[in-house]
C-alpha cells in the first residue's frame, strides 16, 4: 500500500504540474481558466491531498515508533483507528487552509469591486488557488508573490491586464523547491 501510495503521489504530483501549465498557457492565450480544467485540477488536488495525508501519518508514525513497530500496528484494529483519525485530522486540516485561502482571496475580490468599481481577479484564479491549497498550503503566499510580480510586470510593460496564473504557477513551483529543500 505504501509504495502504490509513493507511485500515486508521484505520479499525481506530476499531473498536477502538467494541468498547471495547461492552465497557465491557456490563461496566456484566452485569460481563462475553463471550468474542465478546473475539475481536473481539483480531482487531482484533491486525490493527492488525500494521499498526502495518509502518508504524512503513516511518516509520522514511522519516525516516533520505529518502522518496524509501526508496519507492525499497522496491522492491528486499534492502530489502523489511530492512524484513520490522525488522516482524518490532516485532511481537515487541508480543508482548512483550502477554504481559509478561498476566503481570503473571495473577500479581497469583494473589497476590489467596493472600492474600485470593477473587477480585480478573476474567479479562475481564485478556483485554481484554492484547489492547489489542498495540497500546497503555500499557495496562498505564491499568489501573493505572483501578484506582486504581475503588477510589477504591468508597470515595467505599461498594460492594465496580465494573466496571473503563470505568476502563480511559477511562485509555487519555487517555494515547492524551497520547502523541498529546507524541509
Amino acid at each position: 500500500m505504501l509504495y502504490v501510495c509513493s507511485i500515486y503521489l508521484v505520479g499525481g504530483s506530476i499531473g498536477l504540474w502538467t494541468l498547471l501549465l495547461f492552465a497557465s498557457i491557456k490563461d496566456i492565450q484566452t485569460r481563462t481558466y475553463p471550468n474542465r480544467l478546473a475539475v481536473a485540477v481539483l480531482v487531482v488536488c484533491v486525490s493527492l491531498a488525500l494521499s498526502c495525508a495518509w502518508l504524512d501519518c503513516y511518516f509520522a508514525r514511522a519516525v516516533a515508533g520505529g518502522l518496524i513497530e509501526a508496519v507492525l500496528r499497522c496491522f492491528c484494529l486499534s492502530s489502523r483507528v489511530c492512524i484513520t483519525q490522525s488522516v482524518m485530522a490532516n485532511v481537515a486540516t487541508r480543508i482548512a487552509v483550502a477554504v481559509g485561502t478561498l476566503g481570503v482571496l473571495l473577500g479581497s475580490e469583494m473589497l476590489q469591486r467596493m472600492i474600485v468599481g470593477r473587477p480585480g481577479l478573476g474567479m479562475g484564479d481564485v478556483k485554481c488557488v484554492a484547489s492547489v491549497a489542498l495540497v500546497y498550503p503555500w499557495a496562498l503566499l505564491a499568489f501573493c508573490l505572483g501578484c506582486v510580480a504581475l503588477a510589477f510586470v504591468g508597470l515595467v510593460l505599461r498594460v492594465r491586464t496580465l494573466p496571473a496564473l503563470p505568476f502563480f504557477t511559477c511562485f509555487l513551483f519555487v517555494l515547492t523547491l524551497v520547502s523541498a529543500v529546507c524541509l
